[in-house]
C-alpha cells in the first residue's frame, strides 16, 4: 500500500502501471471551473511507492480521468463531467488522447 495524491491535488482519477513497474496517477485539485483546474499526473515507484516525477497539464488542455498503458504510451480521456462545473464545461469534453512526457 502507498500513499498518494496531496493536499494541493486531492482528486484522484485513475491509475496504470507501466511495463517498468511504475505507477501512473491521474491527479486534480478541488476547482469549480476548468479555468481553475489543475490536472496532472505523479508517478511513483511500484516497489516502494516513492514519488518520482510530477506532471502538470497545460491549463485548459483537458480534464483527464482515465489512464491506462497502452503500446508504450499513457492514454487518458476526458470524461467532460466534473463535480462543480457547468455541464460539459472541458473544451476537451469526450475526447481520448496520448500522453507524451518530454
Amino acid at each position: 500500500m502507498i500513499r498518494v495524491g496531496s493536499n494541493e491535488r486531492p482528486r484522484l482519477h485513475d491509475v496504470a502501471f507501466d511495463n517498468e513497474g511504475h505507477i501512473w496517477v491521474v491527479t486534480g485539485n478541488n476547482s469549480t471551473s476548468d479555468a481553475d483546474g489543475k490536472a496532472g499526473l505523479n508517478q511513483y515507484d511500484g516497489q516502494t511507492g516513492q514519488l518520482l516525477m510530477t506532471v502538470e497539464f497545460e491549463p485548459g488542455s483537458c480534464d483527464p480521468h482515465g489512464l491506462v498503458w497502452h503500446d508504450g504510451r499513457l492514454v487518458s480521456c476526458d470524461a467532460g463531467i466534473h463535480p462543480g462545473w457547468k455541464g460539459m464545461e472541458s473544451p476537451h469534453s469526450g475526447y481520448i488522447f496520448s500522453i507524451e512526457i518530454a
